[in-house]
């Protein structure tokens, strides 16, 4: 199923033999394109050796962007042209209107009796009539489009099959203010309305950027998301005027406000989800939603101008990162480099089945890399930029997304495991308590033996424990707990250590990381 189908009369003339018209016609039958204008062919009797130049008149029907269905015609027909190996040449190409103007809308309606009823005043009868037709009360259910009130009143009293026939005295009215705007200028304010949606989606990003930067001192980001914030406000300008230059009037001022508030309100949204955060969070929101936004389009677009068996291939790669959440272990590499920051495997800190699911779910994330390649191909059919599948094209994006996807695994996925690590190590090695991470919660306590063991009687691995000194309880596994020593001189790499002991010699009492623990 297409979407937005598009009419392009193109002027084309055709220099070749009478097999070279006929193959150009059977081309545009098979395409589906109307020929409007053809002149007679040769004779039979003219010698087949002769070349000549026709000109034909065709109808090109396509999806896609409406500002580009010109080069999407010219660039159709100049593929037939490749395919055949004919010499022809697109002369004109115009977008078909089919009728420059709409005619008004009427709706006819049964009106009140001539004389009032009784003793009611005239005046009154006449204000109660015409508020009774102005409402809608009054109508028999008919819409009609006519140039005059005296045709709309003939389509009105016109019997048709299966319908009840018009009341006496039936009259017509137009329920809107504007009886007339031009039709072939809707499509003009629908894509005029297209793009400023995406301005909303750079304007948004450039305004988180620059809120971040500037939350943050940062000059470099502060510099690029204010020039782009007035690139995108000189776009938005523009696409604006291009909107209010496409629809009536009288809706000028309605359309005018409403487009002002959207895009103050996805402006001050932007603002609001970067000031949210202490670090980029906001503005990272702020651009994974407006990625979303274009994949989503973009998919749509892949999926609508083609058929199942084109887009399945590409689309269904994509589901596979949620079949991870059916393997809990995958979530270990999560936690993994997790715990790879304080020099730890998987295998020693235990972690509940329902967090391992939840950051299995993480690799979804995948879904928007491996995505890419079909979106970016959506947007590209749909702008007319390529109109066949070329194998370099599908090289280029399969090269694209598998790059697109190492880099979420390595810089998103993993990588932010071991961001939340490092920024883990550096709160204990600080004596703050670190925040739980995907089922892993980071607890300060003190250890003391039990059963009146002495500390140097205890299965310690790791380095020596000293039960004086608080520890990092990063969990346990298998009978096992894991404490972790920011060692004696604070925060150093090459001093801290993972002790691993059993937890059945020790009493564990919660403290702070910044306490000494006490000799008994």
């Amino acid at each position: 199923m297409a979407i937005s189908t598009h009419r392009v009369v193109v002027l084309i003339s055709v220099n070749g033999l009478r097999t070279d018209y006929e193959l150009f016609e059977e081309a545009c039958a098979r395409h589906g394109w109307a020929i409007l204008e053809q002149p007679a062919h040769p004779p039979q009797a003219a010698p087949q050796d002769v070349l000549r130049t026709i000109e034909y008149l065709v109808e090109v029907r396509m999806p896609g962007a409406y500002g580009a269905a010109m080069r999407g015609a010219r660039l159709q027909v100049e593929k037939v042209a490749h395919q055949h190996r004919l010499d022809l040449h697109v002369r004109i190409a115009a977008r078909f209107q089919p009728d420059s103007r709409r005619r008004p809308l009427w709706r006819s309606y049964a009106p009140l009796g001539a004389s009032p009823p009784g003793p009611v005043p005239a005046w009154l009868w006449e204000w109660l009539g015409r508020g009774a037709a102005g409402s809608g009360l009054r109508d028999t259910g008919r819409e009609v489009r006519a140039a005059s009130r005296e045709e709309a009143l003939r389509l009105a009293r016109k019997p048709l099959p299966g319908t009840t026939s018009a009341p006496p005295g039936v009259r017509v009215r137009t329920p809107t203010a504007n009886p007339e705007h031009p039709l072939g200028l809707r499509w003009a304010g629908t894509v005029a309305m297209g793009r400023l949606g995406y301005v909303l989606l750079g304007t948004s990003v450039c305004g988180a950027l620059l809120t971040a930067a500037l939350r943050n001192a940062v000059p470099g980001p502060a510099v690029v998301g204010g020039l782009g914030l007035a690139a995108m406000s000189g776009a938005f300008v523009m696409v604006l005027r291009q909107h209010l230059a496409a629809v009536a009037s009288e809706r000028r001022g309605a359309e005018m406000h409403t487009a002002r508030a959207a895009w103050a309100t996805v402006l001050g949204m932007s603002v609001l989800l970067a000031a949210a955060g202490t670090s980029w969070d906001g503005a990272v929101a702020v651009s994974v939603i407006a990625a979303l936004s274009l994949v989503l389009r973009g998919l749509y677009l892949f999926i609508q101008q083609r058929t199942w068996r084109d887009w399945v291939p590409w689309v269904l790669p994509a589901l596979l990162p949620f079949a991870f959440g059916a393997f809990p272990g995958v979530g270990s590499f999560v936690h993994r480099a997790y715990l790879g920051e304080f020099g730890l495997e998987v295998g020693d800190v235990a972690v509940p089945g329902h967090w391992q699911v939840a950051a299995a779910f993480k690799w979804g994330l995948l879904v928007l890399a491996l995505l890419v390649g079909p979106t970016v191909y959506g947007h590209i059919r749909h702008n007319h930029l390529a109109v066949e599948d070329r194998v370099m094209f599908g090289v280029v994006i399969g090269f694209g997304v598998l790059g697109m996807s190492f880099w979420v695994v390595n810089a998103v996925i993993l990588g932010v495991a071991e961001e939340a690590g490092a920024d883990a190590r550096e709160a204990a090695a600080r004596g703050d308590t670190p925040s739980a991470y995907y089922g892993i919660a980071p607890e300060w306590v003190c250890a003391r033996p039990l059963g009146g063991k002495r500390p140097d009687e205890l299965a310690v691995r790791g380095g020596e424990f000293t039960p004086t000194r608080p520890y990092l309880m990063l969990g346990d596994s298998r009978g096992t707990v894991v404490l972790w020593d920011p060692g004696p001189d604070g925060p150093s790499r090459k001093d801290d250590r993972a002790l691993h002991l059993r937890l059945a010699d020790l009493r564990l009492t919660p403290t702070e990381g910044d306490r000494r623990c006490p000799d008994r």
